[in-house]
């Protein structure tokens, strides 16, 4: 029998408002429904990377907002030196993080000079003469200037965060962000059209319906565009919806139950192309 063709926008459609018509997606070819779902799961991504890329530029115009309140600073033979000589001591009231810059002892002598101070807070970050650490509850990490191989100041800093961080640092990240979030959705959308396919033949065994495992995979995979939608056009709050996967599961069981009761048993095709013959 000749497939009736259905455009893309159209089987969008019938896959969120009219189930009773699956059997029209479902006669398509599994080809046909994967590369329909990779045009899915681009736009998908393209909308993600929007975020994406938003929340890497707002980090970054929090740093180029700091970067005036730094003090001018050099690193040679290890050393730290920092022109402002007056010790800092500042609290992070958010996460209870207390910062201390202190050019003029090491980082050995940090819990001694300020051991009333760092056993009262959840953490703390300590810049001295010689490194850095960073200490949060049990985890603590140690950093030695002279690990770094090299001396610089601040404006070769700078100069280096506008050159690459900025710059190419940031085309990489996002180029690479983008190709995982294309596969890993794309591949998702696969393996869930899989999974709820083996989930569509105990469905249509119920029902005692013969369909091949193709159309059961086309089912399940256009049962899963209405919450896709959902998902996007909810500005992807969704994500922090702690029910939302188990909403999600339901809404795409309904969809594949439905459809399948709808759709003739492939018994029922044979029969009926007999008679046309």
């Amino acid at each position: 029998m000749n497939q009736e063709k259905v455009g893309f926008f159209r089987r969008l459609g019938i896959a969120v408002a009219r189930p009773k018509e699956y059997g029209k997606l479902a006669n398509k070819s599994v080809g046909n429904t994967i590369g329909t779902f990779f045009v899915i799961s681009l736009v998908e991504t393209i909308l993600l990377m929007i975020l994406v890329v938003l929340l890497v530029n707002a980090a970054i115009a929090v740093v180029d907002n700091m970067i005036p309140s730094i003090p001018d600073f050099s690193i040679t033979d290890g050393q730290l030196s920092i022109n402002n000589s007056e010790p800092i001591r500042q609290l992070d009231e958010q996460s209870q993080t207390l910062i201390i810059v202190d050019t003029d002892i090491t980082l050995n002598e940090v819990q001694d000079k300020y051991a009333e101070d760092v056993f009262k807070v959840m953490g703390y970050m300590a810049i001295t003469k010689d490194g850095m650490i960073i200490k949060q509850e049990t985890a603590t990490q140690t950093q030695y200037f002279e690990e770094f191989g090299i001396d610089f100041n601040k404006e070769q800093a700078v100069d280096f965060y506008e050159s690459y961080i900025k710059g190419t640092f940031k085309t990489a990240f996002i180029i690479t962000v983008f190709l995982f979030m294309i596969f890993g959705i794309f591949i998702g959308k696969l393996l869930g059209g899989i999974i709820f396919g083996v989930f569509g033949l105990l469905i249509a065994s119920m029902q005692n319906k013969r369909l091949s495992f193709g159309k059961l995979f086309n089912i399940a995979m256009y049962a899963t565009v209405t919450t896709t939608l959902m998902f996007i056009f909810g500005g992807f709050i969704f994500v922090f919806f702690p029910v939302w996967t188990g909403i999600k599961l339901v809404i795409i069981s309904l969809y594949i139950i439905f459809a399948i009761k709808h759709i003739p048993s492939d018994d029922d095709n044979n029969v009926i192309e007999q008679k046309i013959e």
